[in-house]
């Protein structure tokens, strides 16, 4: 018993130092988006939100997409395909700008083709046949199974993607306001924000 009390006040205090951090103004501050590559909803934010966003808060946020489905995912289909083409691109540079405007390029056309991976490869600077050796063979598997592993790892346990987090905290009582005004959510955590969050959000 006495083990389980000291685990328990253990995790009160992450909890605790987590929304306090959470809630301090920050000078940058890490994003996380979970979403579902195939997914309509994870599809309206990245290209509505997210995209569009994203300049104005760049050099202020660390940004960290993870493609995940939180339903059945089984290898060829189109929720495998979609989230493991993403997983491989990204995978082939470290430039968050181009994680997000491949990510816009894919799901603006909704189309999962091998057209359509290079198109948005080519647009982006990105190695084609290496993201397609990669989505195709263990290395893809492997990589999207470790996105699984960080949205399974949240918790509380999230049930409806995409999911945005900060500083690796996802506060469920704010996701509604991170998927309609991304920039407004973000600026919230900011010290000093740049001129874009004084904008009528």
């Amino acid at each position: 018993m006495k083990s389980i009390n000291a685990i328990n006040i253990s995790f009160l205090i992450l909890v605790f130092h987590a929304l306090k951090s959470s809630a301090q103004k920050l000078d940058s501050v890490k994003i996380s988006v979970y979403y579902d590559a195939a997914g309509n909803a994870s599809s309206d934010f990245i290209t509505q939100q997210l995209f569009k966003s994203y300049p104005a808060i760049a050099s202020r946020i660390i940004l960290e997409l993870v493609p995940w489905c939180l339903g059945d995912m089984l290898p060829g289909s189109d929720s495998y395909r979609a989230n493991v083409i993403h997983t491989c691109a990204f995978d082939q540079t470290t430039d968050e700008q181009i994680h997000v405007d491949f990510a816009t390029c894919m799901m603006n056309s909704r189309v999962i083709t091998e057209e359509n991976i290079k198109k948005c490869a080519d647009s982006n600077g990105l190695p084609y046949d290496a993201i397609i050796k990669c989505a195709k063979g263990a290395e893809g598997r492997n990589k999207l199974a470790n996105n699984g592993y960080k949205t399974k790892a949240i918790y509380p346990p999230i049930y409806q993607l995409p999911a945005i987090g900060n500083n690796g905290w996802v506060r469920a009582g704010l996701q509604t306001k991170a998927k309609e005004n991304f920039l407004g959510y973000v600026c919230a955590f900011l010290n000093n924000p740049p001129k874009e969050c004084t904008k009528k959000q």
